[in-house]
């Protein structure tokens, strides 16, 4: 039976030397948001048992990306 999940990630900003202007969500390897803030929140149905493992990029107006986050995993 799937049970609702509620998400609520938040980091610290990240800087470079042009100027952050957003972060990138990923869930389980899939982008599935940008935001400008450090914070974000997902919902979502999962059956018993299945987990989901979030990590957050950061991009700036040049268009670099950064490394990955840590990776957040959802038991």
């Amino acid at each position: 039976m799937a049970k609702s999940h509620r998400v609520s990630l938040s980091w610290d900003p990240s800087t470079d030397n042009v100027k952050v202007v957003g972060y990138q969500v990923y869930r389980d390897g899939t982008l599935v948001a940008k935001t400008s803030t450090t914070k974000w929140n997902d919902a979502l149905r999962l059956p018993a048992g299945a987990g989901r493992s979030y990590y957050v990029l950061a991009f700036d107006a040049a268009g670099n990306v950064s490394a990955a986050s840590n990776v957040v995993t959802l038991p």
